[in-house]
């Protein structure tokens, strides 16, 4: 065998191994930019779900921040008109009070007006046997509204006077005591104030919700 063909074989053989070489390397280098991507796919997935994180708890923290910016400022807005209307009921019922007074002075006005309270609270006792307590000053007053009552309301009737009650009106009850019906002008005139309070309130509420 010459030494030319030997020389060949081996050139191909060093040929075909750089080939394989290089195959190799192509393949090792393939194979890493592979990793490397999926590795950026993986990190740049990683930084839009904590991108997306962040800005929804921001999201949800404004939210919330909002809300309660929108709650303190419906609270204050209640607390305001509350409070407006509530000096609106105070003024109300001075001016109720000073009428009161007045119809006082008017012998003929607070007759009428006492006769009225009268039936009122016999009428809500609603037996016989009653005890009716009126203001001392209003003992001359109380006779006359006391004629206008039917005489079947004012029998066995009881009445008593005292300065204990001196704000116009009367108190009935029972003679055992267990049954009281307060129509004093000062009792009214509580029951109006609150029922006009808790209107008042209702409505703010259901206005500022």
């Amino acid at each position: 065998m010459s030494a030319l063909p030997q020389q060949d074989a081996e050139a191909l053989m060093v040929e075909s191994i750089r080939a394989d070489a290089d195959t190799q390397a192509r393949q090792i280098v393939d194979s890493a930019n592979a990793v490397a991507r999926e590795e950026a796919n993986r990190i740049e997935d990683a930084a839009r779900n904590a991108r997306e994180e962040i800005l929804a708890k921001a999201r949800d923290k404004a939210k919330r921040l909002r809300e309660r910016e929108i709650s303190l400022a419906n609270g204050e807005a209640r607390r305001i008109v509350l409070t407006i209307r509530e000096q609106s009921v105070n003024m109300v019922c001075d001016r109720i009070r000073v009428a009161l007074n007045t119809i006082r002075t008017d012998n003929d006005a607070y007759q009428r007006s006492l006769t009225l309270l009268l039936k009122e609270a016999i009428a809500a006792i609603g037996n016989s046997a009653i005890r009716v307590t009126l203001s001392e000053q209003d003992r001359g007053i109380a006779q006359g509204a006391l004629r206008e009552l039917p005489e079947t309301s004012s029998e066995g009737i009881d009445f008593a006077f005292t300065s204990e009650h001196d704000g116009g009106g009367c108190i009935a009850e029972s003679h055992d005591g267990r049954v009281v019906f307060d129509n004093t002008y000062a009792r009214r005139l509580a029951l109006a104030m609150r029922s006009l309070r808790a209107r008042i309130i209702e409505e703010v509420v259901k206005h500022h919700e």
